[in-house]
Parts: C-alpha cells; sequence; structure tokens
C-alpha cells in the first residue's frame, strides 16, 4: 500500500526534519521564544499526513469514488465529532451549508460504503440522507441508492 505521507522518501524525509530542528536550535535560547517544545514536537511529526488525508485514504484504497459533497461532509466531520455538535459557525470560518442530521446520514453512507467494500460487496448500498428528505424538510437532489 501506498505512503500517504507527504516526504514518501524517508531519507528526506529524515533530512528535511534534521534541517529544521538545527533551525530550530538557534532559537533556543533566545528570550521571548518559548516554544521550543511544543515547536519540537511539531519538527518529529511533520510528515505526518493531514486528519482529511487520512480519513479519504480508505476510498482511495477502496476504489470509491467521493462526490464533492463527500468531501465537503468529511470537511464537516472533525467540527461535528469534536464537540461542535451544533456546528456554530466559528470566527474566519465559512458557514455550514449542511445541519448536524444531514452530515450523521451522509457519513453513515460513507461508512457503509467502506464496510460494504472491505467485506467485497459490490452493488447499491442505500443512500441515508436521501431517505430522510422528509425529516431533513429539504430536497436531496441524489439518487436513494449509491454504487460501490
Amino acid at each position: 500500500m501506498e505512503t500517504i505521507k507527504p516526504i514518501k522518501d524517508a531519507g528526506l524525509a529524515t533530512a528535511f526534519k534534521k534541517g529544521l530542528a538545527v533551525i530550530l536550535e538557534k532559537y533556543k535560547e533566545i528570550e521571548g521564544f518559548s516554544g521550543y517544545e511544543i515547536m519540537h514536537s511539531k519538527i518529529a511529526n511533520i510528515n505526518s499526513p493531514t486528519n482529511r488525508e487520512k480519513l479519504k485514504c480508505p476510498f482511495t484504497v477502496l476504489n470509491i469514488l467521493l462526490t464533492p459533497v463527500d468531501e465537503e461532509v468529511i470537511e464537516y466531520r472533525n467540527d461535528f465529532l469534536h464537540g461542535n455538535i451544533n456546528l456554530n459557525v466559528k470566527k474566519g470560518k465559512k458557514k455550514y451549508a449542511m445541519d448536524s442530521f444531514e452530515i450523521s446520514m451522509r457519513l453513515l453512507t460513507l461508512l457503509n460504503m467502506i464496510l460494504m467494500k472491505m467485506v467485497r460487496y459490490q452493488g447499491y448500498i442505500i443512500n441515508h440522507v436521501k431517505t430522510q428528505e422528509k425529516g431533513l424538510k429539504k430536497t436531496i437532489n441524489e439518487e436513494y441508492y449509491r454504487e460501490i
């Protein structure tokens, strides 16, 4: 399986981290620079993929096509699952296009796609958000089933 790290070559990644660590050391004793430990930790993990990349990886590996709306839901997932249940708009962030019920239905469909693909299912699965149009009080311009 292909690595999802930004720098795929391990030697190059190590050299890059060492170079950054050398630069950081120059600032260690400077007055007013109190973030050494935090920065050191960040440098150690600089070649880690983003949460978005980690979340999209199973879809890539399982050859599941994501729609633009799926991509948007994956973006919302962090806020939704890390406590912003009401999806209140934070300063400097864009307004959410979906409510928490719609997001949960879309996440359920995405999860089902992964699970069914993992057991080698090929065919159609229920598009849960489409089945909940009435509860959402909006029209979902999608089919009732999604092919995987």
